[in-house]
Order: C-alpha cells, then structure tokens, then sequence
C-alpha cells in the first residue's frame, strides 16, 4: 500500500468515525425526542449519511464537491458489490438531504419546518444503513475500522485481543 492510500485510508475512517458519532447523536436524540427537537434527529441522521458517503468516496480516491445531495453522492460511489449494501433510493436519500439545512434554518426564515416522529424515525433508520453499509464495504474491501474505535452501539463484532488481552489494531 502506497503512502497516499495510507493517508486516504486514515481519512476516510476519520470521516467514518464523524459519521458513527452524528448517528450516535441522532439515536440520543430520538430517544429524548419532544416537538422540534426530531428536527434535529434529522439533521444528525442526515450527517451521518453524508460523511458515510464520503469516506466512501475518499477511500476509493473519487472527486466530490462540497454538498449535502446524498443522492449525488451515492451516484459517485462506485458500482462494486462491496457497496452494495449502500441505500440506492433515490427519493429517500433527497428527503433525508433536505435536513442538512431545513433543520437548522426551517423552510424559509419566517416559518421553520418541524419533524415529525415519522420523519425522524425514517431518517435515523436510512442513516443506520447507511452507515452500517459503508461499515461492511469497508471490512470487504480489508479496510475495516477497528470496533472499539465506534461508539458501544454501533459495534457489530467483538474488538480482537492480543494474547495478554488487551485490545489490538489501531
């Protein structure tokens, strides 16, 4: 492995692990959710998504513009089966791309748009695929993040030990 994927390898699990933080934050905030506050649900959720997407990216060395369009994202992603867990739904990765800024500014500046439960609900669970998608294309592609770098909820295996029992990997 050359130094550059080296570096781009780090970056992207940098970027991985913002995303795993974002959707920790988004689960936190559904379960002490009240009125707007599942507006910022969403918005968590749809960071997760985006940095996800884009560790992806960075890993695979693509191009991106700075944007919070998850459906444009998903399309510069490329078609390799180790992706292929990642959400292709057009339509809901632009729902959930809306609350990059609807969120935090609403739908204009007289009025702000709240979620509801339902949105928040359907946000969170896209952004979990998401995330746990680019988990396991990751771990395909050799490259998997070492679990007990990710918050107690989103490890999916068991942290490997070295023989004294401590934790190995980075």
């Amino acid at each position: 492995m050359t130094k550059a994927d080296e570096r781009r390898k780090a970056a992207a699990h940098v970027c991985l692990l913002r995303a795993a933080s974002d959707l920790l934050h988004a689960e936190n905030q559904v379960e002490t959710t009240f009125g707007s506050q599942n507006s910022y649900t969403c918005f968590f959720a749809q960071q997760a998504a985006e940095k996800a997407m884009k560790s992806v990216l960075i890993l695979c060395g693509v191009d991106f513009p700075k944007t919070h369009e998850l459906a444009d994202l998903r399309r510069r992603i490329p078609d390799e089966k180790d992706w292929a867990a990642l959400p292709r739904d057009g339509a809901a990765l632009d729902a959930l791309s809306l609350w990059a800024v609807t969120a935090r500014y609403g739908d204009g500046w007289d009025a702000l748009t709240y979620a509801t439960e339902q949105d928040a609900q359907a946000a969170l669970r896209l952004a979990q695929d998401v995330v746990r998608g680019v988990q396991q294309g990751m771990a395909a592609k050799g490259h998997p993040l070492a679990p007990e770098r990710l918050p107690k909820k989103l490890q999916t295996t068991k942290p490997q030990t070295s023989g004294d029992g401590s934790p190995s990997g980075p």
